[in-house]
């Protein structure tokens, strides 16, 4: 016998993320410590989340003539059931949990992928008005990473603050081959 479902969810492959701001900044359209991002999608998508009862919203068209986009928008609320959001870096091998503070970066991070689900919060006020208001569940971004950073995905990485090495305990020598005094020399 299946389980009942206990909350509607609805997940996303290569989600578009628009309107990103996990870092909950006050501007025109949010208040301060609100966080939340959208979801953009084609036609088809919205028109089937709408039939599901989720507050989608068209886009305004550039064009007369160009496809309708939609979104959906979604909370990011930490306070009664934290989301689960994972920056997955070095070609998906390396996945780190990102918390409350450190999920900001998401802001300024392009994305190569991104994978998330939502879970519905259906709603009814005294007047009779009712909606479902999306929540963020699950989240896996990939950012775009450089040739560089791919490169070194497998160098240590040691905490800010520390060095592997003492600079200054070595000794120096000038172009002559003669022992610098380190305490006399204003270049170090």
């Amino acid at each position: 016998m299946a389980l009942p479902r206990l909350r509607e969810t609805a997940t996303f492959r290569d989600a578009r993320l628009i309107y990103k701001n996990f870092s909950g900044k006050a501007g025109k359209f949010n208040m301060e410590g609100v966080r939340n991002f959208s979801i953009m999608m084609g036609e088809k998508e919205g028109l089937a989340l709408k039939r599901d009862r989720w507050n989608v919203k068209p886009m305004k068209r550039q064009e007369e003539d160009e496809e309708q986009f939609f979104h959906l928008k979604v909370s990011v609320n930490f306070d009664n059931r934290p989301p689960r959001i994972w920056l997955v870096t070095g070609l998906g091998q390396y996945r780190t949990m990102l918390d409350e503070d450190a999920v900001r970066a998401i802001d300024v991070l392009e994305a190569v992928k991104v994978d998330l689900e939502i879970v519905a919060y259906d709603w009814t006020l005294a007047s009779g008005e009712s909606g479902r208001k999306a929540y963020l569940s699950t989240l896996f971004f990939h950012p775009y990473e450089s040739a560089l950073e791919l490169e070194y995905n497998n160098a240590t990485e040691l905490p800010q603050g520390t060095a592997p090495l003492e600079l200054g305990t070595t000794p120096h020598y000038d172009l002559e081959g003669q022992l610098v005094n380190q305490d006399e020399d204003p270049t170090f």
